[in-house]
Formats: structure tokens, C-alpha cells, sequence
């Protein structure tokens, strides 16, 4: 080997090398953020509604704040009041008063478990805030968090939906 090719072999282990490294780190940040995703969900539900989701085994909810169109309203609901029963899906629906919600939970609540959050509890954990409405599922260690609107991928809810269903 001469002087020019063992430089350059030295060079390419470095960056090769500095590659691995840089690889490393965006992984480790990713699952960081999914993590700190999944603890915010995590606090606000134990924090507004003593629910402890990630010590369950199945676990599945949609946050719904309802200052959103109501055309993505209305279509969410007509999807759900076409689904069967299923006590263990918790629909969050997020208002500013107890009226907007009622008015809201008309068919749901006999369906769905409703759980009410008039306070704005969930603006206090921006992360989470931002991506609304939002479904989250925890199905036997796996998480699954799906941001959604009707002019995006309301179909990809609406199957994950289903899948709650034997």
C-alpha cells in the first residue's frame, strides 16, 4: 500500500465512523421525542383523569377537542355512532363548557367511554396540544399514535378504529 492509499483508507474509517456516530444520535433524539411524546400523553391523562395508560396492557383514546370544523366533527361522530359498543375506546372531548360537550356526546356516551376535559388540561402539555385531534392506542406493548384529519388520513383512523374490534 502506498502513503496515498493508506491516507485516504484512514480517511474513509473516520468518516465512516463519524457516519455511524451521527446515526447513533438521530436515533437516540427520535426515540427520546417518542418517548417524551408518549410520557406527556401519559401525565395528562394521569394528571386530568387518573388513568395510568402506559401500566396498562390495551389502551385506546381519541382526543377530540371540539373548537375544531365541524365538518371534521360531524364525520367523526356519524364514524363512531356506526361502530359497535366498545367501553374500552375513551373519546376525550375537549371544551369550554359542560353544554358544548353534552351537546356533543349525544349517541357516544351510551358506546364509548366519554371522559370531559372543560379545564384545557391538555394545553398545558404543548407537545401533545399541537398535533389535535389525535388517536393513541396502546394494544399489548405496542403504542400507536396517529394524528388526523379528515382531509389527510381520516380513512388510516378509521381502520385503526376498527381494529379495536375482534
Amino acid at each position: 500500500m502506498n502513503t496515498t492509499t493508506a491516507i485516504t483508507f484512514t480517511a474513509w474509517k473516520k468518516i465512516g465512523f463519524l457516519c455511524l456516530c451521527f446515526g447513533c444520535v438521530i436515533l437516540l433524539s427520535c426515540n427520546q421525542e417518542k418517548s417524551k411524546f408518549e410520557n406527556d400523553i401519559d401525565t395528562y391523562l394521569s394528571e386530568s383523569f387518573e388513568i395510568e395508560t402506559l401500566n396498562t396492557q390495551n389502551a385506546s383514546f381519541i382526543f377530540l377537542p371540539l373548537d375544531t370544523c365541524k365538518t371534521c366533527l360531524n364525520q367523526t361522530k356519524e364514524f363512531l355512532l356506526n361502530q359497535p359498543s366498545n367501553k374500552n375506546l375513551h373519546i376525550i372531548l375537549i371544551a369550554k363548557t359542560q353544554r358544548e360537550i353534552e351537546n356533543y356526546s349525544v349517541g357516544l356516551k351510551e358506546k364509548f367511554t366519554i371522559l370531559k376535559d372543560i379545564k384545557g388540561s391538555i394545553y398545558s402539555h404543548p407537545t401533545l396540544a399541537q398535533t389535535l385531534p389525535l388517536l393513541m392506542s396502546k394494544q399489548q406493548a405496542k403504542i400507536t399514535i396517529l394524528p388526523f384529519n379528515i382531509n389527510n388520513n381520516f380513512e388510516e383512523m378509521q381502520q385503526k378504529v376498527r381494529s379495536f374490534y375482534p
